[in-house]
C-alpha cells in the first residue's frame, strides 16, 4: 500500500470504529510512514477523529501509540475542545489524565471550557430547566452571583444530582484560565449567564469566574443575568 492508501484506509477506520483494524494497519506501517502526524483536509489528526466519532478505545490507542494530544486542527481546535463540545466526561478524562492542556485556544479564542459551556447551554431548554431549575427573581440571580453562601439547598441538590456537569467539573477543577475571554471578550461563565441556569452559573463560580469581567460590548456576567431576569419577569 502506498503512503497516501495507509493513511485513508487508517482514517476510515477510525470513523467506522475499527479498533482492532486501527492498530493493525498502525503497528504495521508506523515504522515506514509518520502515521502519528497524519492530517485530514480539516487537518485533523487521528486523534481529533477518534474524538470526533466519540470512541474511546480508539482515542486511548491513538494517545498510546504517540499521536500529539495538543494538536491543532484549521479550526485551531484540539482534541480536548472536540471532546468538550460533546460534554465527554469520559473523553475528558482520558485526555486530561494524558496531560491534554485546557488552557489552550482556537481561532475564536475558546477554551476547551468555553465549549462545553457552549455545549450545556445549547441543550433543549425543557430539560435544562427542569434539570436545573430556573430563578425568576433578580435577587436569586444576585444571591448565586455575588453570595454563594445563599444558593438554596434545593438548587445544590439539583446541581450535585446531574451527571452531565460531571465533564464540566473536569474542567473547571484548578483551571488557570477559567476567566479566559474569546474574540468577543466572552469568558465562560458570561455563556453560561446567558440562559440562566443556576448550578452550571454556581459550578464556575466555585471555582474562580469573575462576574464583573466585560465582553467587547461591555457586558459583564452580572448584567447578562440582570437583564435575562427582567425578561422572564415581563414575560411571566
Amino acid at each position: 500500500m502506498t503512503e497516501n492508501e495507509v493513511k485513508q484506509e487508517l482514517f476510515q477506520v477510525v470513523r467506522e470504529g475499527d479498533l482492532e483494524r486501527f492498530q493493525q494497519l498502525f503497528q504495521l506501517h508506523q515504522k515506514r510512514y509518520p502515521c502519528r502526524q497524519w492530517r485530514d483536509l480539516d487537518d485533523n489528526t487521528l486523534l481529533h477523529k477518534a474524538c470526533q466519532v466519540g470512541n474511546f478505545m480508539i482515542t486511548d490507542s491513538c494517545i498510546g501509540l504517540g499521536c500529539d494530544i495538543n494538536a491543532k486542527n484549521l479550526d485551531g481546535q484540539t482534541a480536548l475542545h472536540i471532546a468538550a463540545s460533546s460534554n465527554s466526561y469520559e473523553l475528558i478524562r482520558l485526555l486530561l489524565f494524558a496531560n491534554a492542556n485546557k488552557e489552550l485556544t482556537d481561532l475564536e479564542g475558546n477554551t476547551p471550557l468555553h465549549c462545553i459551556v457552549d455545549a450545556l447551554r445549547n441543550r433543549p431548554l425543557a430539560h435544562s430547566n427542569a434539570l436545573y431549575g430556573s430563578f425568576s427573581r433578580l435577587n436569586d440571580f444576585r444571591s448565586i452571583l455575588v453570595g454563594k453562601g445563599l444558593i438554596s439547598a434545593e438548587s445544590k441538590r439539583l446541581g450535585s444530582e446531574d451527571p452531565e456537569l460531571d465533564a464540566l467539573r473536569l474542567l473547571t477543577t484548578r483551571n488557570p484560565s477559567i476567566n479566559v475571554k474569546n474574540k468577543i471578550g466572552d469568558t465562560a461563565l458570561h455563556l453560561a449567564c446567558e440562559q440562566g441556569w443556576s448550578t452550571l452559573v454556581e459550578c464556575l463560580l466555585d471555582n474562580g469566574a469573575r462576574v464583573n469581567l466585560p465582553n467587547k460590548l461591555g457586558q459583564t456576567p452580572l448584567k447578562l443575568m440582570e437583564k435575562l431576569t427582567e425578561y422572564k419577569q415581563t414575560n411571566m
